[in-house]
């Protein structure tokens, strides 16, 4: 196992304040939410380096090299949940992100840098300047949802959001050599952005719930961990003679990428039946199976790790009269 030379330390704060429900005469009842964020974290390496008694060379150079991070998120999100009739209720939502990337170079990280492969991404990074500058991505998405009640045990529910995902600082600033793999930093990575659509049914009766959704979403700039072989020139400093002493080596590259648009879509069902009563035990026994179909595509064809084909989960559970549990799944 290999030691991570790297720590990170996090400030963060959170506010939520909901209202109380707001009448109107015309346009229902209004529940307003707001819950804001803001984080402040150092993604700091912490290098050290060892050195050879006999010739204080240094004894190795790092598998872990790049830039530190300081990195600030701050979000904000407002709600308002708003009850029309006894039968049909709405949410509208609304939602601001902001994230700052800092990349900072303690003179322990150049010289690692330094000491690397001129060959090296993360040493063409820093000599083209890509960590002197910061970066920085926002969006503002939102959310509308509508649920009606069929019936006393049935509902229906719609919902359209859209979703936004940061690059995270490791796959930006983050690299790593190791038994000819490489992972390589992408400082030009764009945040991942969705469209999603989702609908369901669900039901609740005295022995029986269940719930059925469809899922539709719709990425642009998806984010991908890659890889692909390369024939690369190494060279590193031959502590003896100070000389560089350079060789060809096959190198499996690992890159996180924008692989452009992409699809998910599939079904959900789960559903609970309580036979106790069929059975006349004094405790709950209770039947439970789910059921999870996805399928993805994209832009490259590349399958999306996230999706799942096919799956499914069967479980018996019972609880006794003094609510001590006991499940066993299938």
């Amino acid at each position: 196992m290999k030691h991570r030379p790297q720590e990170d330390k996090t400030i963060q704060l959170s506010i939520e304040a909901t209202s109380l429900p707001l009448e109107t005469e015309k346009l229902g009842s209004h529940t307003l939410s707001v819950n804001t964020k803001y984080a402040k974290t150092d993604h700091r390496l912490t290098l050290e380096e060892t050195y050879i008694p006999s010739s204080g060379n240094p004894s190795s150079w790092y598998d872990f090299i790049g830039p530190s991070v300081k990195q600030d998120i701050f979000n904000v999100a407002i709600q308002d949940k708003i009850n029309l009739t006894e039968k049909l209720d709405t949410t509208i939502g609304l939602r601001y992100d902001n994230y700052n990337y800092k990349p900072y170079m303690d003179e322990i990280n150049k010289k690692a840098i330094e000491k690397a492969s001129k060959y090296y991404p993360v040493r063409i990074d820093y000599e083209n300047g890509e960590f002197d500058h910061n970066k920085k991505m926002d969006n503002i998405g939102g959310m509308f949802s509508i649920n009606y009640k069929i019936s006393p045990n049935l509902q229906t529910q719609y919902q359209l959001s859209t979703g936004f995902r940061a690059p995270a600082t490791s796959q930006m600033y983050s690299a790593f050599e190791m038994m000819g793999n490489s992972l390589t930093p992408n400082v030009h990575l764009k945040p991942e952005k969705s469209l999603n659509h989702e609908l369901s049914l669900s039901g609740q009766f005295e022995d029986l719930s269940f719930t059925a959704t469809g899922f539709y979403t719709k990425y642009s700039d998806f984010i991908s961990l890659l890889n692909s072989q390369e024939e690369q020139q190494r060279c590193y400093e031959d502590y003896s003679t100070g000389q560089p002493v350079c060789s060809p080596l096959s190198i499996n590259i690992l890159s996180a990428q924008n692989i452009g648009d992409a699809e998910t879509y599939g079904l959900r069902l789960g559903g609970v039946w309580d036979v106790g009563q069929l059975a006349d035990t004094e405790g709950e026994i209770q039947v439970f199976a789910n059921l999870n179909y996805a399928k993805d595509k994209t832009d490259k064809g590349t399958n999306l790790l996230a999706t799942q084909p096919l799956n499914a989960t069967l479980g018996l559970g019972y609880e006794s009269p003094k609510k001590i549990g006991n499940c066993l799944r299938i």
